[in-house]
């Protein structure tokens, strides 16, 4: 029989090819590039460490295995036979994080917290944030009943492991308290940390539905740590604390999501009536405080406030408080308030950083910024506080909590390496106009071995500096060290000793410590002399919130500190009391030269004496753990085809390598007049290499599709098999800042269309070339109900060409720039777009757009037909083009801010907003000959949620009036829709 021509329609040809790094994580790998690791193996544990740190993997290597006994003995858990453990020193964030998917792996920044932080109780960084890790293995790795089956047939998929699937305060909570149990410190025991729980229990705020996950006002995402460790301590306090690994042997033989009648089970109460019996608000009157007035009502994250002396010639108040904010309302920032208080105004941006300091002209303070793809850390910067120019003064130095002396000639700051902080003093210089900068090389450094130091502060002599000095084994406590030879002396121990200052006068140093009452007081002790000491620390000022940071005003009389409200911290003032004739005067001068004893030698940590050397580690080598270790079922449905297969991944430790495959079996919808031969497999791998900046990619994939052909010279259609295989092989080459990030991709791209042999059709080739860049400044905060300010751009170029063995050739190119401006109220947000595609070349080869649909996806390089197309109430494939061009204005607006959920339910409902909206668009045959536009105009109502307890998610529905031109018989009408995520 003859056989038969067909043609296929433009848009079997024209289907969106979907590559592999369609995402706006703009990717990167997880470690510098620069890092050579190595291995040290122990009997549980593997660790892997790079140059530097091979002192502190030896230690580490003891602790884990210590750590591991001590837990699993507390609670019965059966400790997992193996741990994966990476010490990593590139960030000036302390923290850590631990994972059992696909294997138990836990990353520990090497950096140790400030001693301030809620983080900074503790006596041995290395030892509190393993347990704490470690406790999330030992807790999350834990599978019984029909969910241990479920394991031994997936494997290690994320969906068999139950406690993954509990409320935040339960996952958070286990590992709180272990951190405290195994160590004694920790933030169970930390003063400020019991502060915010004590204030939030009084205030009716601790409810358990806020601790499941998604709260964002105060404690905000400190709240599943903060609340549940207290809760998992009053459970280990009244019952055991095998109770708690009852509780997670109990939670983890049940389907996820539904743990909460474990605790009846094993308790005999249930989780919701025990948690309000704990978190009770507390009866009795309150300890006896000074009055202390209220500077700002910033609330959330308070630290660093320094009263600043401005120069005569400046037209501005002699003296303000500056000080460092962060919040859920704007990007953290340096902020002002005058001395009597009233609304702090914003003075610049800064991203993290505590502390700040002035020489009357120049504010210095310290911020994180990327250096490089992953690594973040601290430099130091100064800004004009008259003309409000900023200058960066270091560049990957790692340097923070800056002080300049009286002079403004010098500076002492804190630098971070190799896992430990030393002292570092440094010369400025300055240009003909005042502007200052650091010499390449400090001038000296400082500080013991094996200890880490805090919040350095000069003398008003300029001889010495105060500082918080922190050595394995014991609290942090107050020095004072000398500027020309860096003799050290202690000036005060015992308890948690932090933010040290000094008096006008520099005879006295004032601190905040926790050695009292279980709060933070302020202390005051005489300048070290070297004589022996008279006198220990004297009990400054008290307040009902506590005291840090505190800053002496020049009057000696009124101080500025920062203290626990029931929304966080805010700045205050208080007058130091009167005590007889020399009044506050005495209070910073006590009797004698305390505590002016020389430091002592550094100790080991008490909890790990010393152990033999361990072996040398050996190089590092992926390949152990590449091996996939578990399976997901697939099933896929595209109207009557329906696939079912299976699909497997896997990274290893460093996240060099990273690669997933999958495949499935037609199971339906095989029927067509024109089929293959043979089994109908669909297949497809991916593979990434991201140990370099440029993330190296790779996919390939083979997919069978059921679509309609016409027979050359008739009108008749019939369904025929289509076989379409592809591979996209390119580079990925991210570049980021902290308020910007930018990508570049290019690749080849290759894509093959079989037909059955007996429709008589060749196969068909568009092979091609990719090019993409982007770039995201937008920004979102704790309260955003969208992207609030910046702008969000992509450009993406392909050209298709006979060169690379396509059937022709084509050029297309699509653009989508998205503005985000701060509205007239709070959260208001004012949203523009523009997007544009044109594809131009031979027939068959060329893109076509979707000019409808409701919601833009933040994938910058997708290239297909719903990578420009938004007009809200005109279905996606209504009207189509190979150009297209849309505009769209929407303003954003908050209705009610609701964080709450049902109990232990996997539901957070964190907001409704609405927004109203124009969307206007056209879709042709070419840019300069598009077609009448049509528009549309409405309104969305949405809602933010919190979905089993960590999905952040974003819910709208619409309504909008729609004019098609293009719909003759219908070019007017409403439309409903609904979505998930913004409209863009």
């Amino acid at each position: 029989m003859a056989a038969r021509r067909f043609t296929l329609p433009l848009a079997a040809l024209c289907s969106a090819v979907l590559i592999l790094v369609s995402t706006s994580g703009f990717a990167a790998g997880r470690y510098d590039a620069k890092f050579r690791f190595r291995v040290l193996r122990t009997p549980h544990f593997t660790i892997y460490f790079h140059q530097g740190e091979s002192g502190m993997a030896q230690r580490l290597a003891v602790i884990a295995e210590r750590v591991r006994d001590d837990l699993a003995a507390r609670t019965g858990l059966d400790a997992p036979r193996h741990t994966h453990v990476v010490l990593v020193d590139q960030s000036d964030i302390a923290n850590g994080w631990s994972t059992p998917v696909p294997y138990n792996l836990i990353e520990i920044a090497a950096i140790p917290p400030p001693p301030s932080s809620f983080l900074g109780h503790h006596d041995d960084w290395l030892r509190i944030v393993f347990t704490h890790e470690y406790a999330h293995v030992l807790h999350l790795d834990h599978v019984g009943g029909v969910m241990k089956g479920l394991r031994w047939a997936l494997g290690r998929n994320a969906a068999t492991f139950p406690n993954l699937f509990v409320p935040q305060w339960q996952v958070e909570g286990f590992a709180t308290w272990a951190e405290s149990a195994v160590t004694g410190y920790g933030r169970v025991r930390a003063a400020d940390v019991a502060g915010v729980v004590a204030a939030s229990a009084a205030s009716g705020r601790a409810s358990i539905d806020r601790a499941g996950g998604g709260l964002v006002a105060w404690p905000s995402g400190n709240t599943p740590y903060f609340q549940g460790g207290a809760f998992d301590e009053a459970v280990a306090r009244r019952y055991s604390s095998s109770a708690l690994g009852d509780l997670a042997k109990e939670t983890a033989r049940r389907i996820p999501f539904l743990g909460g009648p474990a605790y009846r089970k094993v308790l005999g109460i249930p989780a919701g009536d025990l948690w309000t019996e704990i978190f009770a608000a507390p009866s009795g009157t309150a300890a006896a405080a000074a009055e202390v007035t209220r500077l700002t009502f910033d609330g959330f994250a308070v630290s660093g406030p320094r009263i600043v002396r401005r120069r005569p010639s400046a037209d501005a108040e002699s003296e303000a408080v500056y000080f460092s904010s962060q919040g859920p309302h704007r990007f953290p920032d340096i902020r002002m308030v005058g001395l009597g208080g009233g609304r702090s105004v914003h003075v610049e941006s800064r991203y993290d950083g505590q502390s700040l300091s002035s020489d009357g002209r120049w504010l210095y303070y310290d911020q994180l910024e990327f250096d490089g793809a992953v690594a973040i850390v601290a430099d130091l910067y100064a800004r004009d506080l008259e003309s409000g120019r900023v200058r960066r003064l270091s560049h990957g130095a790692r340097l923070t909590d800056p002080d300049v002396d009286g002079t403004g000639t010098r500076i002492v700051a804190i630098e971070a390496r190799a896992g430990g902080k030393r002292l570092t003093f440094w010369r400025i210089s300055k240009t003909d106009e005042g502007a200052p900068s650091l010499a390449r090389e400090p001038e000296r450094t400082a500080g013991s071995e094996g200890c880490h130091y805090a919040s350095p502060r000069w003398s008003p002599d300029g001889t010495v500096v105060a500082a918080v000095r922190q050595c394995s084994g014991a609290l942090p406590v107050i020095v004072q060290i000398a500027a020309a030879d860096g003799v050290e002396r202690v000036l005060a121990s015992g308890g948690r000793n932090v933010t040290p200052t000094w008096s006008p006068d520099g005879s006295a140093v004032l601190f905040a410590s926790d050695r009292e009452d279980g709060r933070f007081k302020l202390y005051a002790v005489g300048r070290a002399t070297g004589a022996p000491p008279d006198a220990g620390p004297e009990v400054v000022l008290d307040a009902p919130g506590g005291v840090m940071w505190p800053e002496v005003a020049s009057d000696r009389r009124t101080i500025v500190f920062t203290s626990l409200t029931v929304d966080g911290y805010d700045v205050f003032a208080a007058r130091l009391p009167e005590r007889g004739p020399a009044a506050a005067d005495s209070l910073l001068r006590p009797a004698g030269p305390a505590g002016s004893q020389s430091a002592p030698p550094p100790s080991a940590p008490a909890a790990v004496p010393p152990e033999p050397p361990a072996p040398a580690g050996g190089g590092y080598s992926p390949w152990r753990t590449l091996l996939p270790r578990h399976w997901s079922p697939l099933i896929t449905a595209n109207g009557d085809d329906v696939s079912v297969g299976a699909a497997t991944g896997a990274t290893d430790v460093l996240g060099y390598h990273e690669y997933s495959a999958s495949v499935a079996w037609r199971a339906s919808g095989l029927d067509a007049d024109f089929a293959f031969d043979g089994t109908p497999i669909d297949w497809g791998a991916t593979y990434a290499y991201n140990r370099w900046r440029p993330s190296l990619l790779i996919s390939a994939w083979s997919g069978l599709d059921t679509i309609l052909v016409t027979e050359e010279g008739t009108s008749r259609t019939l369904e025929s098999q289509e076989r379409s295989q592809g591979l996209f092989a390119g580079v990925l080459v991210p570049w980021r800042r902290v308020r910007l990030a930018q990508s570049w991709l290019a690749g080849v791209d290759v894509d093959r269309r079989r037909l059955p042999a007996s429709t008589g059709v060749a196969d068909r080739f568009r092979n091609g070339l990719r090019a993409g860049w982007a770039l995201n400044s937008s920004r979102q905060y704790g309260y955003s109900i969208s992207p609030e300010d910046g702008t969000w751009a992509a450009v993406n170029l392909e050209r298709v060409t006979t060169g690379l063995g396509a059937d022709g050739n084509a050029y297309s190119i699509t653009g989508d720039w998205r503005v985000y401006l701060p509205g007239p109220g709070r959260h208001h947000v004012a949203a523009f777009r523009v997007a544009v595609a044109s594809s131009t070349g031979d027939m068959g080869m060329k893109r076509a757009f979707d000019l409808g649909g409701s919601g833009m996806p933040f994938a910058p390089f997708a290239l297909g037909q719903r990578v420009v197309g938004l007009l809200r109430g005109l279905p996606s494939d209504e009207r189509q083009g190979t150009a297209a061009l849309v505009a769209n204005v929407d303003y954003r607006f908050p209705l009610a801010r609701l964080e709450r959920g049902i109990k232990t339910w996997p539901i957070f409902v964190r907001d409704i907003h609405g927004a109203v909206f124009a969307d206007v668009g056209s879709a042709g045959t070419a840019l300069d000959a598009l077609p009448a536009a049509a528009w549309s105009m409405g309104g969305e109502l949405g809602t933010r949620i919190t979905l089993g307890y960590t999905w952040n998610l974003s819910l709208a529905a619409g309504a909008a009036w729609v004019r098609d031109p293009a719909r003759a018989d219908q070019p007017d009408r409403v439309a409903l829709f609904v979505r998930t995520g913004y409209a863009f």
